[in-house]
């Protein structure tokens, strides 16, 4: 019995790295990564969504998001494979006391953008046109930090959201908000106020929509944000996410049924876990808003809404 137990562990191990117990220095260069990917991405953010918005805040927005970019790339590599592979491999005999030193004092040195790029997209399968607005946020950045910008492209500013929205709102939510559901993940980055600009942008709203209908057979409304872009996905474990706010929860937390009201197809939710032995449950339409008690049948799983003396309306009598 304990072979088998070791060699589980091992095979665990092999397998999924990350189940391994990370180290003190991981736990806080992990952390250092989270932090200055928020206050990037907040700060990018901020200018790119400016009231009055001036070619500084277009300069400053590039700058800002291309290194939120860098930063989360990072982060899922790190997760994935361990702090060597974010870390120069000068630093990989060190002690452990001796990487804690050195990235205190900030001497710490990481391999370059470009191999964290590459993993992101082979390993998270990033379509070809996320690939390209990667490459193409990096040559903005470059040539602004090299060379100057003589004049921004008029394109430019729908380019950076629409990155947000492909690339940056999924890789984020899953790497800054691993653990958070049933909840706006993108106000709790962002900041009410900053989320509430980001979500009255039209350029922004239809992208997500847009990307929503791509990724996803059937799409709904989201309970949290009211946007039509909650979709079925494959982003983690929280597979159902709403692309416009990341509202999000797996897919076997919440059931789907016709409304009984308008008769919209599929789009009255319900609590899928508490639903045993005929219990009524509240459920609401995402169609027309309608928020009503049901029962799932327990003999053929059939919803119908809850009335008094309830029969299931699918089951012989």
């Amino acid at each position: 019995m304990i072979l088998l137990a070791v060699r589980l562990v091992r095979f665990l191990i092999q397998e999924y790295p990350f189940v391994q117990m990370r180290s003190q220095f991981e736990k806080l260069l992990t952390n250092t990564l989270l932090i200055s990917c928020r206050a990037y991405l907040q700060h990018g953010a901020t200018h790119l969504f400016a009231k009055q918005q001036t070619e500084i805040d277009l300069l400053q927005a590039i700058l800002n998001i291309q290194a939120s970019m860098e930063v989360v790339a990072k982060l899922h590599h790190v997760n994935a494979d361990g702090w060597k592979a974010i870390v120069r491999d000068k630093f990989h005999n060190e002690s452990e006391a001796t990487l804690l030193d050195k990235l205190n004092k900030g001497e710490l040195q990481t391999k370059f953008y470009e191999q964290s790029k590459l993993y992101l997209i082979s390993r998270k399968e990033l379509p070809i046109d996320a690939a390209e607005l990667l490459g193409k946020l990096q040559g903005y950045r470059n040539s602004i930090a090299h060379l100057g910008l003589p004049s921004l492209s008029s394109d430019i500013k729908g380019e950076i959201i629409t990155l947000m929205v492909r690339v940056l709102n999924t890789l984020v939510w899953e790497a800054l908000t691993k653990d958070s559901y049933l909840s706006n993940r993108a106000s709790s980055i962002f900041g009410t106020e900053l989320f509430g600009r980001i979500i009255a942008d039209p350029t922004y709203i239809s992208e997500a929509i847009d990307l929503a209908h791509e990724i996803s057979a059937k799409v709904r409304n989201c309970p949290e944000c009211g946007h039509k872009a909650w979709a079925q996905t494959e982003y983690g474990e929280l597979d159902i996410v709403c692309l416009c706010c990341g509202f999000a929860m797996t897919s076997d937390m919440v059931g789907f049924a016709d409304c009984p009201v308008c008769g919209s197809e599929g789009d009255l939710y319900y609590d899928a876990i508490n639903t045993p032995d005929n219990n009524v449950v509240a459920a609401k339409c995402l169609h027309c808003d309608q928020k009503l008690s049901v029962i799932l049948c327990s003999h053929c799983g059939h919803v119908s809404q809850a009335r008094p003396k309830w029969v299931c309306p699918k089951c012989p009598s």
